[in-house]
């Protein structure tokens, strides 16, 4: 879709959710979907000569781990990136209890 996409660029922003969860299938090799992604990756540097791109992602799920590279091969190629901060754990005591 993407390749389509880029062949004819409609120089107006382009918001992708959740890129990265079209490769996180673990039937499909990791250097295979690197491949994938480093082609996706191309085809945004086009569209972004048009127009804004802003591309979102969610943390990468630890049954997924060895995929982290994805993200990294993302953040690399990114001109800008902002990350949420983790959560803290529950109970860290940001604040003292009410009652107690």
């Amino acid at each position: 879709m993407l390749e389509a996409v880029a062949a004819n660029p409609p120089g107006e922003p382009l918001v992708i959710l959740d890129l990265l969860a079209t490769f996180l299938d673990e039937d499909v090799k990791l250097k295979d979907s690197q491949h994938l992604l480093q082609r996706s990756i191309a085809c945004l540097r086009r569209l972004s000569q048009a127009a804004p791109v802003v591309i979102s992602i969610r943390p990468t799920p630890a049954i997924t781990q060895e995929r982290a590279i994805l993200l990294e091969d993302l953040r690399a190629n990114a001109s800008v990136y902002w990350e949420e901060p983790l959560p803290l754990p529950a109970g860290y005591g940001l604040q003292p209890a009410l009652f107690g």
